[in-house]
């Protein structure tokens, strides 16, 4: 499909295209909406927004050099035979109820270079590889997920029975939470492509509780506390605690009003079990007023 300036507007209803190719071109938009089946969509230069569409397709790529961006809104994209999807040159725009769905015995590879997918990746008993430099805001569900090359991915929520697996030598980034609902009969395991070590990377602070899972050559870096848990294994990886959740101190607070010249309060937001607290804040000329042990105290700058 070819145009000039305008807004397209392609309504796909539920035809099955199975053996159709779509290729957008030109400097214009084309909105698409309906549940067919398609084999191929490509996009050459232009806007293509999916609204509200739940598409069956194969293939999602990008050809030429020009300037080229995707949307969803509200939409879901899913394996016809096997998914492939590639965001190699295209600006991606996403909200966050938009999904890339994963199909059982289909094989589904998602390549997002260095596009940010704002959608979740939702797992139904199948198997994904997801490649690239750029970040996938939330996996979720019950399957095997192979995640390669530098991703940040701020969620990651797996049920018992799957697979994480991360590229040897290979360093993926978690922001926000990781969660995996396991049992001792329900593992998740976790564990690296090859002999060499990958790494799992942590840039915020939190405390990632997790349990009955089984660890092989992947080290945690970076400011959380990752505890695997008591029920799990660990295998030539290193910096995991393996405790109970309930025996690990985190200390954490929050502060109001920070600014000088005023009394700053602080919040103890901390868990585990704690025996007492000590204070220091950083201002020696307050004598002794500059520790505290109080569980909220509060302090002049």
């Amino acid at each position: 499909m070819s145009a000039a300036t305008a807004t397209n507007a392609v309504d796909l209803n539920s035809n099955a295209l199975n053996k159709w190719a779509f290729v957008f071109n030109g400097s214009a938009s084309w909105a698409i909406t309906g549940t067919a089946s398609i084999d191929k969509l490509s996009i050459a230069q232009g806007t293509v927004s999916f609204n509200g569409a739940a598409l069956h397709l194969n293939q999602l790529s990008a050809s030429g050099t020009a300037v080229k961006t995707i949307s969803f809104a509200s939409s879901s994209l899913q394996a016809l035979q096997g998914l492939s999807i590639d965001f190699t040159g295209i600006t991606i725009n996403s909200d966050n109820l938009s999904s890339i769905i994963v199909s059982p015995t289909v094989a589904n590879t998602i390549n997002v270079a260095s596009g940010n997918f704002q959608g979740f990746v939702s797992l139904q008993n199948g198997a994904v590889s997801i490649t690239g430099s750029g970040q996938v805001r939330s996996i979720q569900g019950n399957g095997i997920v192979r995640l390669n090359g530098s991703l940040l991915v701020p969620n990651l929520t797996l049920s018992g029975g799957s697979q994480l697996i991360l590229q040897q030598g290979a360093t993926q980034t978690f922001t926000e939470k990781m969660v995996f609902s396991t049992s001792a009969t329900s593992r998740v395991a976790v564990k690296s492509s090859g002999s060499a070590v990958a790494t799992l990377a942590f840039n915020d602070y939190f405390k990632i509780c997790l349990d009955f899972i089984d660890v092989q050559n992947v080290n945690v870096v970076g400011t959380s506390i990752v505890n695997a848990g008591a029920g799990s294994t660990l295998t030539n990886s290193l910096n995991w605690l393996k405790l109970n959740c309930s025996d690990i101190v985190f200390p954490d607070f929050s502060t109001s009003y920070p600014c000088i010249k005023s009394s700053v309060y602080f919040t103890d937001k901390s868990s585990g079990p704690i025996v007492s607290r000590l204070w220091a804040f950083g201002d020696p000329s307050s004598a002794k007023q500059n520790t505290s042990t109080l569980l909220n105290p509060v302090h002049y700058y």
